[in-house]
């Protein structure tokens, strides 16, 4: 079986090739006629599965001439449940956090915190009952260029001490008070774990490895782990276990 996922972000068309349950091929949406050739396959012999937070139509539309045919999680998703998963969430969830949960939930089969970071950072929870929620704010990158703006300001390496992150004491240099941004992440985190009684977090996207450092400090007791391929896995045994029957 050939499978091509689609992973269609804020801000990348982001696409995964399987071949016989195998994950070879991953890059964005251009680079796939270039798998295709090499592994001298045709869209006749490969299926596609999407999930969409961003319109990419126009991008898409010279392989859809080509004849790939597409399954797209927002057909299948009607708010409430999720091919066997239980969803405390509106229907509005973005189908890339409603088929990392389901990957969450059926396959990996534990409680764990889902850190997604990239264009934005989300925080969901996923335990015995379904998907739980979860919260988003605004991308690493995009909080560290805020403060870049400052004439006075530069900041570094997402390297925050656990002093700063558990608030044990106050910051007392230019440099740990820049770090202060990340508190409301790393105590949002350090809450949520506690709340729902979680021992994992799972982390993925392209800030997934930053992630990972900054809180790493405030977290040791918890299993940290990164992901990065997590949503094309997701797509894939979603694909593979109720529409490929």
């Amino acid at each position: 079986m050939n499978v091509l996922t689609l992973d269609f972000g804020n801000t990348h068309a982001h696409a995964a090739l399987f071949v016989q349950h195998e994950l070879v091929e991953s890059g964005v949406l251009d680079d796939v006629f270039t798998w295709l050739k090499k592994r001298q396959l045709t869209y006749g012999e490969v299926s596609g599965v999407l999930c969409s937070v961003k319109n990419y139509d126009n991008e898409l539309s010279e392989h859809l001439k080509e004849g790939l045919l597409i399954d797209g999680v927002k057909d299948y998703w009607k708010g409430q449940k999720f091919a066997g998963m239980p969803v405390h969430y509106a229907n509005t969830l973005g189908e890339d956090r409603l088929i990392a949960a389901w990957y969450c939930f059926k396959v990996l089969k534990k409680p764990v915190l889902h850190i997604s970071s990239g264009t934005f950072f989300t925080v969901d929870i996923i335990d015995a009952e379904g998907f739980q929620g979860g919260f988003i704010l605004p991308g690493l990158s995009h909080q560290l260029d805020s403060l870049n703006l400052g004439a006075q300001l530069s900041v570094g390496a997402v390297n925050p001490s656990p002093d700063t992150l558990t608030l044990s004491r106050a910051a007392q240099t230019t440099e740990e008070a820049l770090q202060g941004i990340f508190i409301s992440y790393a105590q949002l985190i350090l809450k949520l774990t506690q709340r729902y009684n979680l021992e994992e977090i799972l982390i993925n996207g392209g800030a997934a490895e930053q992630t990972h450092q900054l809180i790493k400090p405030l977290l040791t007791s918890l299993k940290l782990s990164t992901q990065p391929h997590l949503n094309h896995h997701a797509l894939y045994e979603w694909y593979r276990r109720n529409i490929c029957l």
